[in-house]
């Protein structure tokens, strides 16, 4: 039972987030542990992570549609030669012909451009036209474009 009925005077809440984080500055972390990502939640990152691989770790297309050489292109349908899916390893491209490809599939060599499956039309015999103008780079993620190997992913203290 208490004794004392007067009323309580609450912290304003800045004021108890500057508490706390006086006493968390006050008391280092000096103590270091190895967990499973799975573990890791609530935990504080003692050292930077940096990425040991480039991500993405080829050029990939950004889209489904048809890798080609830009220079090969001149209006008229080119060959579709392979069909490239996500995870698969291409065959480097033969000159004038294009590959059917999908997002996240890697680059085949040879081929500078994804031209989007909006763009294209499909003819029967296995050859395809473009409808819109092409460039070099267009719809291709570059190697490394999210990471480079060396990186910082997250910094110490996260």
């Amino acid at each position: 039972m208490l004794m004392n009925n007067e009323p309580k005077t609450l912290l304003p809440v800045e004021e108890a987030i500057a508490r706390l984080l006086a006493m968390a500055e006050a008391t280092p972390i000096t103590d270091r542990q190895r967990v499973p990502l799975a573990d890791a939640e609530g935990r504080v990152l003692a050292v930077d992570l940096i990425s040991t691989l480039d991500l993405p770790p080829w050029p990939n297309s950004a889209m489904d549609g048809y890798a080609l050489r830009v220079a090969d292109w001149s209006g008229e349908p080119l060959t579709v030669s392979q069909r490239i899916f996500a995870g698969q390893a291409p065959e480097p491209l033969a000159p004038g012909t294009c590959a059917r490809i999908f997002t996240g599939a890697p680059m085949p060599e040879g081929a500078d451009c994804v031209e989007m499956q909006e763009n294209a039309e499909v003819l029967a015999d296995q050859r395809v036209c473009f409808s819109e103008p092409l460039s070099v780079g267009q719809n291709i993620r570059p190697q490394g474009q999210e990471t480079r190997v060396g990186d910082t992913v997250l910094a110490a203290g996260t």
